[in-house]
């Protein structure tokens, strides 16, 4: 079996193979939380096997150049900036939800309340 963890600035039902479906569930975590996951993306191979498990494929494709900056200068995390598509059949979809007003064409401030949290999406799992 293989498994995906995937650091993306997004989540669409477009990133499961046809076969799987969509997401299982949803849920909110801290910042502090995900400073260990990105450590652990920097510094593990990108593809490795754990014994009773599978294989586990670590991808890191944070699209958004202006939200990685932002997360770097607010919480220090250092997200690797790229742009890739990809397919998963199974796995975790760690990504950014924004609550707060849109924001207008050409802004790069958050406005006034805003929030940037990180949101894990389970994929068949």
């Amino acid at each position: 079996m293989q498994y995906t963890i995937a650091f993306n600035s997004v989540y669409t039902p477009n990133m499961c193979k046809p076969i799987c479906g969509n997401h299982t569930d949803d849920f909110s975590t801290t910042w502090e939380n995900i400073k260990g996951t990105v450590k652990m993306i920097e510094e593990s191979p990108k593809r490795f096997y754990i014994i009773g498990f599978g294989f586990i494929e670590i991808i890191g494709s944070f699209g958004h150049g202006t939200t990685a900056n932002y997360i770097k200068y607010k919480w220090g995390i250092i997200i690797p900036f790229k742009r890739i598509g990809f397919k998963m059949r199974k796995g975790w979809v760690i990504t950014t939800s924004y609550d707060g007003d849109r924001l207008k064409e050409g802004e790069t401030e958050l406005p006034k309340n805003a929030i940037i949290q990180p949101m894990v999406t389970l994929v068949n799992l």
